[in-house]
């Protein structure tokens, strides 16, 4: 498993002529993760081509639910966002028994979230989702875990944020989880010092955050905690408000004694019907696949190989469409030509499929021959490319 030891980018987008910033300092930056969304404040994980996980905090302002996008995983932010780097959010759902505030005191009580894009955002599989027997194993081992966000990385970083527009990419640490039974003794030492915090999410997992190192800050909520073997995630849970944290908000915020800071999970098997919710409504409004059509240039004579432009035409066709799961290839001959024809534009569809498949190795392909009347399609290669509505 490969260990990108980092953390967390900025979300102050910008199209202005300052350079990019880096997310975090002496941080790699994590822009070819698979799953980790800029939801423009907010940052979101990506567990099925159409689906965002994130807080449920994120899906409104004072109760208003401003327009949303979620840019392509792995982007670095921008103000330019449009429809070839984002998907529209359609549908949003807030867990049952989700509490933002108790009385005037913020209190983020079952903080989870779900989104609804109104298009595939990426070609990825729906991730895996932990259990609680594994997540308490997990956590009773101190194992760690991953964690991606947008967020700002110190105090100063925030300042800077109002006067230097910034544009950035997304960054990734590793933390180790907190014993079940340590978690509410830690945070009832952060209640005893921080006289403003009144309550705190009593169901949480939670990891351990080192002063000076990796932490969580503005713009990291919604961030997911997930477990990672190459392209194999199992997503862990939302972040919940940290406790004791000094790179973000000065070290008047952390313990007396220098602790590590504490930093909630909200664990996302307690959310599975809020998923659910999610999945049925995607599954009401869509049809099972969407196909798109295109067919490549003539042939020459009885070449059975592609040409460059046929090339470049198969490879549009697969970059235009991430989310694809089937890809078939027909080669078609005139209705009253000799069945003999039938072996070459089989070849030429062959040859399509191959080509698409070395292209993107995910895609199952299929390839085969039809008649037809229309003699302008006699001789060609017509492809039919199917994307799951997930």
């Amino acid at each position: 498993m490969k260990k990108i030891l980092s953390l967390v980018a900025s979300i102050a987008l910008s199209i202005g002529t300052a350079s990019p910033a880096s997310a975090m300092e002496r941080a790699e930056e994590d822009k070819n993760n698979p799953r980790v969304v800029s939801l423009g404040g907010c940052t979101g994980f990506l567990y099925s081509p159409r689906i965002v996980l994130t807080a449920a905090h994120c899906l409104s302002h004072n109760g208003v639910e401003y327009p949303m996008r979620a840019m392509r995983p792995g982007l670095r932010t921008t103000w330019n966002v449009n429809e070839s780097n984002s998907a529209k959010v359609i549908k949003r759902f807030a867990h049952s028994d989700y509490v933002d505030r108790v009385g005037n005191t913020a209190a983020h009580l079952n903080d989870f979230g779900v989104l609804v894009l109104e298009k595939p955002l990426a070609n990825v599989s729906t991730a895996k989702l932990i259990t609680e027997e594994e997540a308490v194993s997990l956590s009773n081992a101190r194992s760690e875990v991953y964690f991606t966000g947008y967020g700002y990385q110190s105090l100063e970083d925030r300042e800077a944020s109002k006067v230097d527009p910034r544009y950035v990419l997304p960054t990734t640490a590793q933390f180790p989880l907190i014993p079940i039974d340590e978690i509410q003794p830690r945070v009832e030492r952060h209640k005893a010092f921080i006289k403003t915090l009144e309550t705190y999410p009593d169901n949480v997992l939670a990891v351990s955050q080192a002063q000076g190192g990796p932490q969580t800050c503005d713009g990291d909520s919604g961030s997911g905690y997930y477990l990672r073997d190459g392209d194999d995630f199992t997503y862990v849970g939302v972040a919940a408000w940290p406790l004791g944290g000094t790179n973000c908000y000065g070290a008047e915020s952390g313990m007396p004694d220098g602790s590590d800071a504490t930093v909630g999970v909200f664990p996302v098997y307690l959310g599975l019907e809020t998923i659910a919710e999610a999945e049925t409504y995607l599954g009401s409004i869509s049809p099972k696949w969407s196909v798109n059509q295109k067919s490549l240039s003539a042939f020459s004579s009885y070449a059975t190989g592609l040409t460059s432009r046929q090339k470049a035409q198969v490879k549009a066709a697969v970059e235009a469409n991430p989310a694809a799961d089937k890809f078939i290839c027909t080669g078609i001959r005139y209705y009253s030509q000799p069945m003999s024809v039938n072996i070459m534009v089989r070849k030429r569809a062959k040859a399509a499929c191959e080509y698409a498949k070395q292209l993107n190795p995910n895609l199952s392909t299929w390839y085969q021959n039809k008649p037809t009347q229309a003699r302008s399609y006699a001789g060609k290669v017509l492809l039919t490319i199917k994307s799951p509505n997930y």
